[in-house]
């Protein structure tokens, strides 16, 4: 243990070996033992295999789960995965001490890792299965349905499942090993087909068949089609396959462009020689039949007409234009750059990048409007905005240029706000607005050569952010600009923030922190979680920006230091006045007891009373009126001064916790040496159902301590005799003035009752 203790391969090898010894025990191990195995892997982990983390852990026992073999495990495993993306919650970096949860052997493998892990079992046993009817199928099965929104991986191995019933039935016999391995599947389309005399009768099953095999990937439409056309039983030139291709291609309620686009092609280019087909009849365009026949030659027709028609209206043009040689300029923005053959004419129109078409749209717009000598204006908002989205990603230059066109300065938001939020994105629309509202006040931005163009960016930002702060009554326009200019600079603020924090390695996410104000707060406040200074200041610095009281930060980071921090109550009271965590804690009293009684109080262990004493310590300090409970932090104080140095072992929270008895909390530490100084502090012990331990109450419970159990100074062994019994009776009998009436009764009741068949001839004095 101790050579593989630092080792993650050899601790995690350890674990999967402990895993599946359970898995493999004989009979079948009860959900209780399992869970015994997973809470004996937790503790392994935490005081032996550290390098490990815990969520290994249940990676593995789930893992082991899976794969033994058994139905009722594999329903167990389900209990302890997220089995749908929406049920699987991401939690922020640290929780709040109000949000605080802490999960053992209720925590749940996180829903990504749960689909890998059932994948991963599901392909083993179908992998190692023989036939349909193997039990490893149901088992695969089962384990799929663990996943319950079914993505698209865990569909896909369903599908494969259900495709050896489909082979089954055309008389197929192959193993699911060879058909997960079978790299061209549509070859078994064709074994099925070979195999089965009628199968062309089934073609729609077939076509089942084919989608359930992913023939044709993830695109279905285009290869199971023409997959009919392989299976139609048309000697005929496959002409039923052809006419399910041009009715599926020209079907409106189709939405798939590409793949309609797909089917078509082959079709049009089924003639090599465009203008000899549209001079024949139908029937001659090509050897297709019926609809196919009839979409090529309706295409063809309007092609020629079009073509036509735009030489006429082209010519008229260029005839009334005084200048003939304009046109060439402009067919410049449009001119291919290679000769496309006729094939590509109808087979790569959407290669053609979207911003050329902006660009088009835009020239033609500013042409038209240059006709109409500005009577007629372009609206090229729209268009300038599409442009410099596109050009955004690849040049931040230009598409700057096209939101500076814009018309109305403010619709460049529609632009920002498409963007991812990184550092580059957010520095550009804080630049645009800077340029803005720099121009609103020296108009500038007309003069191409002006020196604002070539000052840096981050030092125009500071700038103009620096003036618009100092000065105020801005008219209506420029303080629209300055809103947006502050907006973007707290964004970029935000994500510089989160990047900070995202190196410190706490798995912040830096997108939600800078949207989310719940987790941003709930993150700065696990921030304050830590003995680190450096991060402390941080989370400080980070309060401060966000508007976090500093009394949530102070009050987490107390709660901290009690609960998770490991460190001794000196190390705590040194810390807390280092950090003045009190000067301001006090502010709120009311709130301060609150929360110390619900959230830091039940972490103290009742044995450590130097802790509870600077915990009542602090209540005393701070909130002492506060404070409805039978016993006052003042009491609490003095009690525990006393009982420190008197007692070892003693159970404080139990003895004053004003449920249970005092004196039962009291008894195992009652010695010869102390029982006289717990009696002086009886009386501000309070007894369930009303009134207050007595000093005779306490030596009552303690002198049946000695008669029974003895005493190390008084009595050093328990009696074992009669003669024993008499010799421990004489020595309580030197106390017995000590007690009460009403004690010495229930002390001689309780010894009686006890005591059984023994007789003793001693006489009690001054009882009859």
């Amino acid at each position: 243990v101790r050579s593989s203790q630092t080792s993650t391969e050899e601790a995690h090898a350890l674990m999967v070996k402990l895993c599946r010894h359970t898995g493999r025990r004989t009979p079948p191990v009860s959900e209780s033992v399992w869970r015994g195995v997973l809470q004996d892997l937790l503790d392994m982990q935490h005081s032996v295999y550290t390098c490990l983390l815990p969520d290994t852990c249940h990676q593995i026992f789930v893992e082991s789960l899976l794969c033994s073999s058994r139905p009722e495990n594999v329903v167990l495993a389900g209990q302890l995965i997220h089995c749908s993306a929406v049920s699987h919650d991401v939690v922020p970096v640290s929780g709040s001490f109000r949000d605080r949860g802490r999960g053992g052997l209720s925590a749940k493998v996180n829903y990504h890792t749960a689909v890998e892990l059932v994948l991963a079992a599901a392909r083993e046993y179908f992998n190692s299965s023989t036939t349909l009817t193997d039990p490893c199928i149901e088992l695969a099965r089962e384990c799929l349905k663990l996943i319950t929104d079914c993505p698209p991986a865990v569909q896909e191995e369903m599908d494969i499942i259900s495709s050896l019933s489909v082979l089954e039935s055309f008389n197929v016999n192959i193993l699911p090993l060879q058909v997960r391995l079978r790299v061209e599947r549509l070859s078994i389309i064709e074994q099925c087909i070979s195999q089965c005399s009628k199968a062309y009768t089934q073609s729609a099953l077939l076509l089942d068949l084919a989608s359930l095999l992913r023939v044709a990937g993830n695109t279905h439409t285009p290869r199971l089609v023409l997959c009919y056309c392989d299976i139609s039983p048309s000697s005929t030139g496959y002409g039923d396959g052809w006419e399910v291709c041009s009715l599926l291609g020209q079907c409106e309620g189709y939405m798939d462009l590409r793949a309609r686009q797909e089917l078509i092609h082959p079709l049009l280019a089924a003639s090599s020689d465009l203008q000899t087909q549209s001079a024949g009849p139908p029937s001659s365009v090509s050897p297709l039949g019926g609809a196919a026949g009839d979409l090529l030659h309706r295409t063809t027709n309007r092609t020629i007409e079009v073509l036509a028609s735009t030489g006429l209206t082209t010519k008229a043009v260029l005839t009334a234009v005084s200048d003939h040689k304009w046109w060439k300029n402009q067919l410049n923005y449009l001119r291919p750059l290679h000769v496309r053959t006729q094939r590509d004419v109808y087979g790569s129109y959407d290669a053609v990048p979207q911003e050329q078409f902006a660009e088009v749209l835009l020239r033609t717009g500013k042409l038209a409007e240059t006709k109409t000598e500005g009577q007629t204006l372009f609206p090229a908002t729209e268009v300038l905005l599409q442009l410099a989205s596109d050009a955004f990603p690849r040049d931040m230059t230009l598409s700057l240029a096209y939101l500076l066109a814009l018309p109305q300065v403010l619709d460049a938001n529609r632009c920002f706000e498409t963007q991812s939020h990184s550092a580059l994105s957010l520095q550009l629309a804080a630049y645009y607005y800077s340029l803005q509202i720099y121009n609103h006040l020296v108009p500038c931005l007309k003069a191409n050569t002006h020196t604002l163009y070539r000052a840096d960016p981050k030092e125009l930002i500071r700038l103009v952010t620096q003036h618009v702060t100092a000065h105020s009554d801005w008219p209506a326009d420029v303080e629209e600009l300055i809103g947006q200019l502050q907006v973007y600079n707290e964004r970029l603020t935000d994500l510089t923030q989160a990047q900070v924090l995202q190196g410190l390695g706490r798995g912040v996410d830096t997108r939600r922190f800078s949207s989310d104000a719940h987790y941003k707060k709930q993150t700065i406040l696990g921030l304050t979680e830590t003995l680190d200074d450096s991060v402390w200041r941080i989370s400080l610095s980070l309060a401060q920006r966000y508007s976090i009281p500093l009394w949530d930060i102070y009050m987490t980071h107390l709660e901290f230091l009690f609960t998770d921090s490991g460190l001794s109550t000196k190390d705590i009271e040194g810390r807390v006045d280092t950090l003045a965590l009190f000067d301001c804690l006090k502010s709120e009293p009311e709130s301060f007891h609150s929360h110390m009684s619900k959230y830091v109080l039940t972490s103290v262990e009742g044995t450590d009373l130097p802790r509870l004493l600077y915990y009542y310590t602090l209540l005393e300090e701070c909130c002492g009126s506060y404070c409805s409970s039978v016993i006052t932090p003042d009491t609490h104080i003095k009690l525990l001064k006393k009982l420190r140095s008197v007692t070892t072992g003693l159970d404080y929270r139990k003895m004053t916790d004003e449920v249970s008895d005092p004196l039962a909390a009291l008894e195992p530490v009652l010695t010869s040496q102390n029982v006289l100084s717990i009696s002086k502090l009886a009386n501000r012990l309070p007894r369930p159902g009303g009134g207050v331990v007595s000093a005779s109450a306490v030596h009552a419970t303690w002198l049946r301590k000695l008669f029974w159990r003895g005493d190390p100074q008084v009595l050093k062994r328990p009696p074992q005799t009669e003669q024993d019994y008499l010799h421990a009776y004489d020595t309580c009998a030197k106390y017995l003035d000590r007690l009460s009436y009403s004690s010495w009764g229930s002390l001689t009741c309780s010894s009686y009752s006890t005591w059984g068949p023994l007789t003793c001839t001693a006489t009690l004095p001054g009882v009859h």
